[in-house]
């Protein structure tokens, strides 16, 4: 049987609903973390938990649908685990080819990254740095040499310290992307694509074009 006072009382129902949604994300979400609890589900679509890292050496295995760096589901460490290296990333031969484009959007550190495959894409994005520093990039045969795209995306920069290097990658500077080198840079380094009288203008210019 209809009844008149189902239209307002849905109303009022509906009213009420977006009240407690409105406390629950003025009152209790705050509540919550300043306890230390978890997090309801309707809260956590926001910045995510920061992705384990180790030092341990650590494989690039990708195939997680977002190709980031810091996802440790893209890193197999040498312990069968997952967790973004800080030491040594390998870059090995996958099957799939697309598991091959890694794109880092936070700022990152790597002390080495080793390359015995052809075809990876690295692209670092949104104004973030990307530090190396250690031996840097290891590319054990040319046709192994990575695509390194800096600040083609929104801005960025990679950054060599300490004896870093960028051995023989291809590195593709873009207009508002910087390749920075802090200490010491000898005739015998070389830093991607710059020879001699690039790597002079490297720095004076603190970019490779």
């Amino acid at each position: 049987m209809f009844s008149f006072n189902q239209g307002p009382q849905q109303h009022r129902r509906r009213v009420l609903g977006l009240a407690i949604a409105k406390w629950q994300q003025c009152f209790a979400l705050p509540t919550l973390i300043s306890l230390g609890l978890a997090a309801p589900a309707w809260a956590r679509t926001g910045t995510q938990t920061p992705f384990a890292t180790t030092n341990e050496p650590a494989t690039w295995i990708g195939g997680t649908g977002t190709d980031q760096w810091n996802n440790q589901n893209n890193w197999q460490t040498q312990s069968g685990g997952h967790a973004v290296p800080l030491l040594l990333a390998n870059f090995t031969n996958l099957a799939t080819a697309a598991n091959r484009s890694v794109r880092d959007q936070n700022n990152q550190s790597i002390g080495t990254l080793n390359f015995t495959a052809p075809s990876y894409v690295l692209s670092l994005e949104n104004g973030n740095i990307f530090t190396v520093n250690a031996t840097g990039f290891v590319i054990n045969d040319p046709a192994n040499r990575p695509i390194v795209n800096v600040g083609v995306v929104n801005g960025g920069t990679i950054k060599f310290t300490n004896a870093s290097t960028g051995d023989v990658a291809k590195f593709v500077i873009a207009s508002n992307g910087t390749l920075v080198h802090v200490g010491s840079l000898d005739d015998n380094r070389n830093d991607g694509r710059c020879d001699r009288q690039r790597r002079q203008d490297l720095c004076r210019q603190q970019r490779c074009h």
